[in-house]
């Protein structure tokens, strides 16, 4: 870049650039990004348009711009290009995803970042453009490996017989007809359950399987604008979610992708296994594919329901793969 960009004029600035830029994939550099030690220093470059000062002390031109916001403006510039390849009208995109024209507009013209919350951007990415989330916000598709339990029931299922694998997968087709009915899928994404506890498991789940805490895994530095922001996200009570922070919730979603590598999708998506890479640590600490569709419908059922549907696909597989390895017999002689 070659000219330094006043902090009040630099929003405009982006808006000129991201209009005239050429559509890359993936849309961003983060190497950048990857060298700031710092989480909350990362949090702020990337989130944000921080002052000169700031980017001076961190070592970064004055007119560096924050990679998370350029990657929604290039979302905007690679989802409308396919809109139009695939023949999709933004009335009907708006029909189908809830968002106003005004807004499908604005974002096709690149006059602003594609802003879309999770009951928006699943339809918009899944339904109609047919790409994961991910893809469609970082011009890449991403992976998950899946951490914790979710990696150890995935590799118990995985190691069990064809036999065994029909049975455990027609008791979690079952578990979640219940649990489907019990709890109605949402107009528009489909998700049978609040978008706000979904994020709150997925980020458990990873930071457990580190032997840590969401706090402290998005940083110990007391009195940071993100943790901060994180901890009374996290903590509030989770029948009201603090809506304080919901306008910062697509970021700090993007920005969960960046620290943990785990694809958009996993943390705002029940089902991902169509459009996601999936991998699973088996029980010799290897790093394995989901290939099979078999185990890739099981998966996306496991992941769907809530901790109680979980359990009840979860241990009957569990169980099997215990019992299959225990020696049989009675005993020494």
């Amino acid at each position: 870049m070659s000219r330094t960009v006043l902090n009040h004029e630099r929003l405009d600035y982006i808006n000129w650039l991201m209009a005239n830029a050429p559509l890359t994939l993936p849309y961003v550099d983060f190497s950048t990004y990857d060298k700031i030690p710092d989480i909350n220093d990362r949090a702020t470059v990337s989130m944000t348009i921080p002052e000169p000062d700031h980017l001076t002390a961190l070592g970064l031109e004055a007119d560096h711009l924050p990679e998370l916001l350029l990657c929604r403006y290039q979302a905007s510039k690679y989802a409308f290009r396919k809109l139009n390849d695939l023949g999709i009208s933004m009335a009907e995109a708006g029909r189908q995803c809830g968002i106003t024209k005004s807004a499908l507009s604005k974002y096709a013209a690149c006059e602003r970042p594609l802003s879309l919350e999770a009951d928006q951007l699943i339809p918009f990415s899944v339904f109609l453009l047919r790409e994961s989330c991910h893809k469609i916000m970082f011009g890449e598709p991403g992976r998950v490996i899946l951490p914790g339990i979710y990696s150890s029931v995935t590799a118990a299922y995985s190691a069990l017989s064809a036999e065994q694998k029909d049975a455990m997968l027609d008791n979690a087709k079952k578990t979640m007809e219940i649990f489907n009915r019990q709890h109605p899928a949402a107009a528009y994404s489909g998700l049978h359950r609040d978008g706000d506890i979904l994020i709150r498991e997925r980020l458990w789940s990873y930071v457990k399987s580190l032997g840590s805490t969401p706090i402290d895994f998005l940083g110990d530095r007391q009195g940071s604008r993100i943790r901060n922001a994180i901890r009374i996200y996290l903590e509030a009570d989770i029948e009201r979610p603090n809506t304080g922070f919901r306008n910062l919730r697509i970021l700090f979603t993007l920005f969960l992708c960046k620290e943990t590598g785990l694809a958009l999708d996993y943390f705002i998506r029940e089902n991902f296994a169509d459009y996601v890479p999936i991998y699973y640590k088996n029980f010799d600490g290897e790093i394995v594919e989901v290939t099979d569709s078999q185990v890739k419908i099981f998966v996306g059922l496991y992941m769907s329901g809530d901790l109680d549907a979980q359990k009840q696909i979860s241990a009957p597989v569990l169980a099997r793969y215990m019992q299959d390895r225990i020696p049989s017999g009675n005993g020494p002689d």
